[in-house]
């Protein structure tokens, strides 16, 4: 499913590469009832990878704000047409829980910030755990 770039740019730079598919990712084709009644009423989605995206995007027509683990993920989305992406400056699980902290505090707080990519970092202002458990406490 990962692009040749990498191995692309290797070949081209005179690198003998093998090339390793040690997995694939598989959109789900027919979720359960459960699963898109919970689809219908999330009020925030967090995607780990652009497949992920699309996935949701076959199956149900909401874009509630979401939360993007890194740049392809948040491309995909805006493709989808998210229009509230929370995103890490840099890929990676912390980053993707400040953006999940960052989406899930806007929606407790009633920030709407339609049409609009938020990095963690700017988006995140009071994102750490210790916000998010407090307004989670209050709600």
């Amino acid at each position: 499913i990962a692009p040749g770039t990498l191995q692309e740019g290797l070949l081209s730079r005179g690198f003998e590469v093998e090339r390793l598919n040690t997995y694939t990712t598989r959109a789900i084709e027919s979720p359960g009832p459960e699963m898109l009644a919970a689809m219908a009423k999330a009020d925030v989605v967090t995607f780990g990878s652009p497949s992920a995206v699309r996935a949701w995007a076959v199956h149900s027509p909401r874009k509630p704000p979401c939360a993007c683990i890194g740049s392809t993920s948040r491309k995909a989305a805006e493709e989808e047409g998210f229009k509230e992406i929370y995103a890490p400056e840099a890929p990676g699980v912390t980053g993707w829980a400040e953006a999940t902290a960052a989406a899930l505090l806007a929606k407790l707080r009633g920030q709407h910030n339609v049409d609009a990519v938020h990095t963690a970092a700017a988006a995140g202002e009071g994102a750490d755990s210790h916000g998010l458990r407090e307004l989670l406490l209050e709600h």
